[in-house]
């Protein structure tokens, strides 16, 4: 049998004309799938970042997906890599994403965990920490040596129906070590929050 899902999420910062766009698509028969993954935003009518990820998923045991394929990177610099990964949803709907990627100069490692609460009349609160460790400096991905940020986000929703999710989300992202240095070097903020809709 064929199973296809597709989910998009539409993000506004409500202070800034910045946009996000979300999308993921997973489908295929039952233990072979393609999985594309892609985030990107655009700020002033401008493309600012584009990460892709196109592939190939395979469903273990009854809450776990492996997957490997490629990465194309836009913005900051165009890149493409390698990568290889698992999802896996723990006890207490508890879901995690780690991935690994391979460029020619460096490597990268990506960690999301996430956390849904259903609350009574369709309302629900989702908490979500990123972080992401590279193997060292590329200054033209924006990448420092090491653990490079903690991004937290924390969302009130209301769900109605299964197909659709209204929310409102607190966003704090701090950078770390060499990544934080770049950023002070640079005159930019080392740590970011705000509201998004």
């Amino acid at each position: 049998s064929w199973f296809h899902r597709t989910d998009v999420e539409i993000i506004r910062q409500h202070d800034e004309n910045s946009w996000e766009l979300d999308t993921r698509y997973l489908g295929g028969p039952d233990f072979h799938k393609l999985l594309i993954d892609m985030e990107s935003e655009i700020t002033d009518d401008r493309l600012e970042d584009l990460d892709m990820d196109i592939f190939y998923a395979r469903p273990f045991g009854r809450y776990g997906l492996w997957k490997g394929g490629i990465n194309y990177r836009y913005r900051p610099a165009a890149d493409t890599r390698l990568g290889a990964g698992v999802e896996y949803l723990f006890p207490y709907f508890i879901h995690t994403d780690l991935v690994f990627y391979q460029a020619d100069d460096h490597a990268e490692t990506t960690l999301e965990v996430e956390r849904k609460f259903m609350l009574p009349n369709r309302w629900g609160l989702l908490v979500k920490f990123e972080t992401l460790w590279s193997s060292n400096e590329v200054e033209a991905q924006e990448l420092g040596d090491g653990w490079n940020s903690l991004e937290q986000r924390t969302s009130f929703f209301y769900q109605p129906n299964a197909q659709l999710r209204v929310f409102i989300e607190y966003r704090v992202e701090r950078l770390w070590d060499d990544r934080k240095e770049m950023a002070r070097d640079e005159g930019e903020h080392t740590s970011e929050e705000g509201f998004f809709l």
